[in-house]
């Protein structure tokens, strides 16, 4: 199958299913922090995510951040 194992493929997509759950506790922590606070910027933003980050282990950077904003339409400046 296309050069990739059985083992591979699972891997693969218990990866992703990973990946869409940490996007959507950032994703809720965000508009939580910007419901109180809607024109915080993303480097501000990301110091008071931190404590939920470490919760759920999740790791991410300041750019990952901004893109990860900008492509769920809530980044600093459209509003919520």
């Amino acid at each position: 199958m296309l050069g990739i194992s059985r083992m591979g493929l699972y891997k693969k997509e218990k990866r992703e299913q990973q990946q869409l759950i940490e996007v959507s506790i950032i994703v809720e922590a965000v508009k939580k922090i910007r419901e109180e606070q809607p024109r915080i910027g993303v480097r501000k933003l990301q110091v008071l995510l931190k404590p939920v980050l470490q919760k759920h282990g999740i790791k991410i950077g300041r750019d990952g951040l901004f893109d990860l904003l900008r492509e769920f339409g809530i980044s600093k400046t459209e509003t919520i």
